[in-house]
């Protein structure tokens, strides 16, 4: 048992129902499969978020450019983009975690 402080022995918990330790094999494929789902879930999250991202930003930017545009609309559209382009950055480093190239 692991007996420094702030550490703790994970090897405690990998244990049946029966209060058995499992088998070295079984807890590197139980991790695998969870590496795999969230692998799998982080590249789903990606491509659902990118694709409206993308959408938004660009109907942002064709409003912007239009002129004459009361004020308080462009004000918004401004705060749009600032919270598009924040978006923009997570999924930047979501793309890091995903090991996908950024697009």
């Amino acid at each position: 048992m692991n007996t420094d402080i702030g550490t703790v022995d994970v090897l405690e918990t990998l244990v049946d129902e029966h209060g058995e330790p499992l088998p070295l094999d079984d807890i590197l494929l139980a991790r695998a499969a969870a590496d795999e789902m969230r692998q799998s879930v982080l590249v789903r999250v990606h491509h659902e978020v990118r694709t409206p991202l993308a959408t938004l930003l660009g109907h942002v930017e064709l409003l912007e450019e239009c002129t004459g545009l009361p004020a308080r609309l462009e004000a918004s559209l401004r705060a749009i983009s600032r919270s598009g382009d924040r978006l923009s950055e997570l999924l930047a480093h979501l793309d890091e975690l995903v090991g996908q190239p950024a697009e």
